[in-house]
């Protein structure tokens, strides 16, 4: 399966965006650091996707995967994805199907769409005991679903 990254498109506008925009990733980067390191999830997906592209920086799939963490366990359905689908094809750190579906889980939860699609082939990776202990583990981290 192929790595779909969520890019914070739905950001506000802001300096760090423009930064993306005008092709400058290394201002994008100091601007969305800056902002992820107080805790702004949206910024930490922006800093994952970043240094998984290696945009702006030398490419790091691990320091990509610990910022995607950050904001997946923010509680973040772009963030979650993109998190689950790197344990899935261990980007960065062993694959781990347990954790992918996890993750997955949780963005499907908030209605991430894409989520989904992996859901169900994930599902024949695991046992039933280990979907629903994924779904227990998952619980600190779900978002309310999206309203459509």
């Amino acid at each position: 399966m192929a790595l779909i990254l969520q890019w914070a498109c739905d950001m506000p506008a802001d300096t760090g965006e423009a930064a993306v925009r005008r092709g400058d990733y290394g201002q994008a980067m100091r601007l969305f650091t800056r902002q992820a390191e107080t805790g702004n999830a949206e910024a930490q997906n922006s800093v994952g996707v970043l240094y998984y592209m290696g945009l702006g920086v030398p490419r790091d799939l691990r320091e990509a995967a610990v910022w995607f963490r950050k904001a997946a366990e923010a509680r973040l359905p772009k963030a979650q994805f993109n998190l689950g689908i790197m344990y899935h094809n261990g980007y960065g750190m062993e694959p781990d199907p347990m954790q992918s579906y996890l993750w997955l889980y949780a963005a499907e939860y908030a209605g991430h769409r894409g989520a989904r699609l992996y859901l169900v082939p994930m599902s024949s990776l695991i046992t039933v005991n280990q979907m629903k202990r994924a779904q227990q583990m998952a619980a600190p981290y779900l978002a309310e679903p999206a309203q459509e």
